[in-house]
């Protein structure tokens, strides 16, 4: 995998998904933001199993590939690179970041891979609720209201 971004784009989409990353993670994978570079854009995304967030922005897509990076290290590090456009490339288990004259290098999560991180993230296709009259109605007393479950949103 390898890419070129604006340092901008690349601050503001990782910024955007680190706030879902877990503080008590119970896996490891919850700590770490996912590049996936296989597509016409770069798409970032995060999770903490309550809330899942993805950023996307437009970038120079030289190798596709896909890699699990520690999240929050990766937003100290966008947030402290100069405002150049920034390169990022997967070099085996390690993460080259350069901007400029800066270059970091870092160890990738190496008991995580992208599939089982992706599992994470699915959320079901459809969803069903049987309520009951009474259930319906108090649903509807709270007009209004938005009612939110891990899988679930009702507005009404």
């Amino acid at each position: 995998m390898k890419f070129t971004v604006d340092q901008n784009s690349l601050t503001d989409g990782v910024n955007w998904v680190s706030r879902s990353l877990s503080t008590r993670p119970i896996k490891t994978e919850l700590l770490g933001i996912k590049i996936d570079a296989t597509g016409d854009e770069v798409i970032l995304s995060g999770s903490d199993l309550e809330t899942s967030s993805k950023a996307h922005f437009k970038a120079d897509i030289l190798e596709k590939g896909a890699v699990l990076v520690p999240g929050k290290l990766l937003a100290e590090i966008c947030r402290s690179l100069p405002n150049k456009p920034i390169s990022i490339t997967l070099d085996g288990t390690r993460v080259l970041v350069t901007s400029g004259s800066a270059n970091l290098l870092f160890q990738l999560f190496l008991s995580t891979n992208t599939q089982t991180f992706q599992s994470f993230l699915k959320q079901p296709e459809q969803l069903q609720a049987i309520l009951s009259q009474q259930q319906l109605h108090r649903l509807q007393s709270l007009q209004g209201a938005m009612i939110h479950y891990p899988h679930l949103l009702v507005c009404m």
